[in-house]
């Protein structure tokens, strides 16, 4: 929550909270979201992912694009896809 200010909403009800919260500014050890991640990976890489999300293999290439934009972050490639993941 101290990280990520915009989870504050979904975490309490306290309206001062909220109201601190959308003031806050996110730290750097936030997990960053799906449309940040996608902002970063190019448009062929995404259709390359919107087959894997339709079960298709990830090809090895992908998987070493991913982990690259990962490293970024901070995370491995397998968190990254994760959090793409979980956004669709």
């Amino acid at each position: 929550m101290y990280d990520n200010p915009d989870l504050v909403g979904y975490l309490t009800d306290d309206e001062k909270a909220i109201a601190k919260a959308k003031y806050a500014a996110r730290t750097a050890k936030a997990v960053p979201t799906a449309k940040e991640i996608a902002v970063n990976i190019s448009p062929n890489a995404q259709r390359l992912l919107a087959g894997f999300q339709q079960g298709e293999d990830l090809p090895p290439e992908l998987e070493r694009y991913l982990d690259s934009i990962a490293e970024g972050y901070n995370m491995t490639g397998e968190q990254l896809l994760n959090i793409l993941q979980a956004q669709q």
